[in-house]
């Protein structure tokens, strides 16, 4: 907000006895004015960060800072969709939490407006959740184009839940990513595309055999009362989509990369809602948070069988567009603005838009 034109290491060095991590910030004095000084001291306070003078560029382990392994920041320019249908309680908290954390406005724009929209100076666009029709308005062609011109051009687009689903469509394309889909059912069509059920039907009855004499047959347990339909709905749980009422998971995040950022040692914990968790990406490094594979619940509750099919799926993936990023989160990172423990990433994600 004041101007001032900072860089990022990316890689890790040890200067002055000391460790500059992945990550750090590094304000040079010639690109910036003579006053950047006085400006560091006023604001500096404000942002619980520690600086630390140096008089030189060359390091005593790691790259040093005048090398490709320090890259200059943009300043934030977001954008986040509104309109009929959006999450307004999930956008809301969005919203504060960019203008809080990294002390910016906001721009919104309703999903149909896109098509007209001009995205000049815009570094990354926001897809939160919303209704089917809202993710249709994004879907739509005009939309659709806007946004995949955008991306292709540099930009990066983050979908939030929901807002993943417009980035995995048809319309837009822009993501490779698959979601947890329920196993066809052995009465699924045959060849010509009729029901098993239905051919049944067709089949001549058996012919009945020569009436006997009544006999008293033991009783069976398949007779218990509702025994047969618990092992109908038993033998449905593996087609169910068994969203959470509310658990929150231990993750495992890919070693270095840039959205991870700042989170070095911190046990990140999501909230997980839903019953389609996405699948891992082919690329490694694209997954860049995933929930832990063993043992992932941390609080709240799940099913056991939502928890087998969320163990080691991804939280965070980054996908390559044209020069553009897409960044999907399949669990809200600031959940209502208050559990801001995995804010960080949405924050890393969208000031350091290119770095990644």
């Amino acid at each position: 907000a004041e101007g001032v034109k900072v860089s990022l290491t990316t890689k890790s060095s040890r200067l002055a006895g000391r460790t500059l991590p992945a990550g750090s910030y590094l304000v040079r004095r010639e690109p910036n004015e003579a006053g950047v000084r006085d400006v560091l001291t006023r604001v500096l306070p404000f942002t619980g960060a520690s600086p630390i003078a140096l008089d030189t560029a060359f390091t005593e382990e790691g790259p040093a800072l005048g090398s490709s392994t320090v890259v200059n920041l943009k300043k934030p320019k977001v954008v986040l969709v509104t309109g009929p249908g959006s999450d307004a309680n999930v956008s809301g908290a969005l919203r504060l939490s960019v203008e809080r954390g990294l002390g910016i406005r906001v721009s919104r724009r309703t999903a149909s407006s896109l098509s007209r929209a001009s995205f000049e100076g815009v570094t990354a666009v926001i897809l939160p959740p919303g209704s089917p029709a809202f993710v249709r308005e994004i879907e739509s062609a005009g939309s659709a184009a806007a946004l995949k011109r955008f991306v292709e051009s540099g930009g990066v687009v983050v979908g939030i839940r929901e807002g993943t689903d417009a980035l995995r469509s048809e319309a837009l394309g822009l993501s490779a990513a698959k979601v947890w889909e329920p196993e066809p059912d052995e009465a699924d069509t045959k060849k010509g595309g009729k029901p098993a059920e239905a051919d049944a039907k067709k089949e001549p009855a058996p012919a009945k055999e020569p009436a006997k004499s009544p006999a008293v047959k033991p009783a069976s347990k398949a007779a218990t009362p509702g025994a047969e339909e618990d092992a109908e709905l038993l033998a449905d749980l593996a087609r169910r989509p068994l969203p959470p009422p509310g658990a929150f998971v231990r993750t495992k995040g890919y070693p270095g990369h840039p959205i991870l950022f700042g989170t070095e040692g911190a046990d990140l914990v999501f909230l997980i809602q839903d019953g389609n968790p996405p699948k891992r990406l082919s690329r490694a490094r694209a997954n860049v948070l995933t929930v832990a594979a063993t043992d992932p619940l941390a609080a709240g509750f799940a099913w056991k069988e939502s928890l087998d099919r969320w163990a080691g799926a991804p939280l965070v993936t980054v996908e390559e567009k044209g020069k553009g990023r897409v960044v999907s989160f399949s669990a809200d990172p600031s959940f209502r603005g208050f559990f801001r423990g995995p804010e960080i990433l949405l924050l890393n994600t969208l000031l350091l838009a290119g770095v990644y």
